[in-house]
Protein backbone atom coordinates (compact mmCIF):
# COMPACT_ATOMS: atom_id res chain seq x y z
CA UNK A 1 0.00 0.00 0.00
CA UNK A 2 1.49 3.60 -0.45
CA UNK A 3 1.89 5.31 2.23
CA UNK A 4 -0.41 8.43 1.54
CA UNK A 5 -3.09 6.07 1.58
CA UNK A 6 -2.15 4.03 4.62
CA UNK A 7 -1.61 6.95 6.74
CA UNK A 8 -4.94 8.49 5.79
CA UNK A 9 -6.92 4.56 6.49
CA UNK A 10 -5.37 4.45 9.68
CA UNK A 11 -6.25 8.08 10.79
CA UNK A 12 -9.83 7.10 9.58
CA UNK A 13 -9.30 3.94 11.69
CA UNK A 14 -7.97 6.17 15.05
CA UNK A 15 -11.03 8.99 14.40
CA UNK A 16 -9.15 11.58 13.03
CA UNK A 17 -10.33 13.24 9.78
CA UNK A 18 -6.63 14.53 9.43
CA UNK A 19 -3.29 14.02 9.17
CA UNK A 20 -0.27 16.82 9.58
CA UNK A 21 2.05 15.41 6.90
CA UNK A 22 5.43 17.32 6.27
CA UNK A 23 7.12 15.75 3.06
CA UNK A 24 7.46 12.05 3.88
CA UNK A 25 6.49 12.92 7.94
CA UNK A 26 3.66 12.32 10.03
CA UNK A 27 3.68 13.44 13.29
CA UNK A 28 1.16 12.27 15.80
CA UNK A 29 0.94 11.91 19.63
CA UNK A 30 -1.40 9.01 20.75
CA UNK A 31 -2.34 7.50 24.38
CA UNK A 32 0.43 10.55 25.66
CA UNK A 33 3.11 8.87 23.40
CA UNK A 34 4.77 11.13 20.32
CA UNK A 35 4.87 9.02 17.13
CA UNK A 36 6.65 9.75 14.30
CA UNK A 37 6.27 7.97 10.84
CA UNK A 38 8.83 8.26 8.61
CA UNK A 39 8.11 7.26 4.28
CA UNK A 40 11.31 5.82 2.95
CA UNK A 41 9.90 5.74 -0.74
CA UNK A 42 13.56 4.48 -1.94
CA UNK A 43 13.15 1.28 0.12
CA UNK A 44 9.10 1.71 0.27
CA UNK A 45 9.32 1.11 3.99
CA UNK A 46 7.78 2.83 6.57
CA UNK A 47 9.91 4.04 10.02
CA UNK A 48 7.58 4.13 13.36
CA UNK A 49 9.48 6.34 16.27
CA UNK A 50 8.18 6.33 19.58
CA UNK A 51 9.21 9.04 22.27
CA UNK A 52 10.56 7.60 25.56
CA UNK A 53 11.97 10.76 26.47
CA UNK A 54 15.25 12.07 27.95
CA UNK A 55 17.87 10.95 30.88
CA UNK A 56 16.26 12.15 34.21
CA UNK A 57 18.99 13.49 36.29
CA UNK A 58 23.09 13.94 35.56
CA UNK A 59 24.26 11.89 32.42
CA UNK A 60 27.61 10.82 35.35
CA UNK A 61 25.30 7.43 34.74
CA UNK A 62 24.27 6.82 31.77
CA UNK A 63 21.05 5.42 30.48
CA UNK A 64 21.49 5.00 26.86
CA UNK A 65 24.47 2.22 27.57
CA UNK A 66 22.30 0.26 29.07
CA UNK A 67 19.59 1.04 27.10
CA UNK A 68 22.10 -0.41 23.77
CA UNK A 69 22.54 -3.82 25.94
CA UNK A 70 18.87 -4.07 26.15
CA UNK A 71 18.65 -4.22 22.20
CA UNK A 72 19.79 -7.89 22.86
CA UNK A 73 16.08 -8.36 24.36
CA UNK A 74 15.00 -9.06 20.71
CA UNK A 75 12.30 -11.24 21.55
CA UNK A 76 11.07 -8.43 24.62
CA UNK A 77 11.52 -5.78 21.74
CA UNK A 78 9.83 -7.61 19.79
CA UNK A 79 12.03 -6.60 16.33
CA UNK A 80 12.02 -3.03 17.52
CA UNK A 81 15.51 -0.80 18.67
CA UNK A 82 16.19 1.64 21.49
CA UNK A 83 17.99 4.55 20.61
CA UNK A 84 18.97 8.00 21.99
CA UNK A 85 19.24 11.13 19.27
CA UNK A 86 22.42 12.38 19.77
CA UNK A 87 20.87 16.18 18.84
CA UNK A 88 18.67 16.84 21.38
CA UNK A 89 19.24 13.19 24.14
CA UNK A 90 15.81 11.68 24.03
CA UNK A 91 15.42 8.14 24.11
CA UNK A 92 12.91 6.77 21.69
CA UNK A 93 11.97 2.95 20.18
CA UNK A 94 11.92 2.65 16.52
CA UNK A 95 10.89 -0.24 13.82
CA UNK A 96 10.89 -0.46 10.29
CA UNK A 97 8.17 -2.11 8.01
CA UNK A 98 7.68 -2.74 4.46
CA UNK A 99 4.53 -0.98 3.12
CA UNK A 100 3.61 -3.72 0.96
CA UNK A 101 2.99 -5.15 4.28
CA UNK A 102 0.83 -3.13 5.88
CA UNK A 103 -2.66 -1.68 6.32
CA UNK A 104 -4.78 0.45 8.67
CA UNK A 105 -5.21 -3.11 11.05
CA UNK A 106 -2.12 -3.85 10.96
CA UNK A 107 -0.45 -0.71 11.54
CA UNK A 108 -2.84 -0.27 14.33
CA UNK A 109 -1.60 -2.91 16.11
CA UNK A 110 2.19 -2.12 15.53
CA UNK A 111 1.30 1.17 17.27
CA UNK A 112 -0.16 0.27 19.93
CA UNK A 113 2.28 -2.46 20.66
CA UNK A 114 5.09 0.29 20.34
CA UNK A 115 3.22 3.09 22.38
CA UNK A 116 3.20 0.09 24.92
CA UNK A 117 7.00 -0.53 24.87
CA UNK A 118 7.43 3.68 25.32
CA UNK A 119 5.18 3.52 27.85
CA UNK A 120 7.23 0.36 29.72
CA UNK A 121 10.65 2.34 29.08
CA UNK A 122 9.42 5.23 30.11
CA UNK A 123 8.89 4.05 33.50
CA UNK A 124 12.33 2.26 33.44
CA UNK A 125 13.83 5.98 32.59
CA UNK A 126 11.78 7.24 35.33
CA UNK A 127 12.95 4.85 37.97
CA UNK A 128 16.07 5.71 36.96
CA UNK A 129 16.30 8.74 37.71
CA UNK A 130 14.90 8.37 40.98
CA UNK A 131 17.45 5.67 41.68
CA UNK A 132 19.63 8.11 41.13
CA UNK A 133 18.57 10.85 43.34
CA UNK A 134 18.10 8.21 45.95
CA UNK A 135 21.54 7.33 45.61
CA UNK A 136 22.82 10.90 45.77
CA UNK A 137 20.95 11.29 48.78
CA UNK A 138 22.16 8.11 50.78
CA UNK A 139 26.17 8.84 49.54
CA UNK A 140 25.39 12.98 50.88
CA UNK A 141 24.22 11.06 54.43
CA UNK A 142 26.57 7.97 54.67
CA UNK A 143 29.81 8.21 56.92
CA UNK A 144 32.83 9.76 55.03
CA UNK A 145 36.79 8.41 55.77
CA UNK A 146 38.14 11.27 57.33
CA UNK A 147 42.19 11.49 56.22
CA UNK A 148 43.07 11.82 60.07
CA UNK A 149 43.38 8.23 61.64
CA UNK A 150 40.34 6.20 60.08
CA UNK A 151 37.77 8.74 61.88
CA UNK A 152 34.54 9.31 60.08
CA UNK A 153 31.84 12.13 60.01
CA UNK A 154 28.88 12.72 58.73
CA UNK A 155 27.59 15.11 56.31
CA UNK A 156 24.31 17.12 57.84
Amino acid sequence: MEFNELMQQFAAKIGLAELSQQDDVVALSIDGVAFGFLNDGATETLTIVADIGQQPGSADRPLGSMMLKANFLYEALQGAVLFQNPENETFGIQQRFRLVDLDADSLYGHVERLSNLAEEWRDIVEGYGEAEKVARTQAEKEPQESPVDGASFMRV
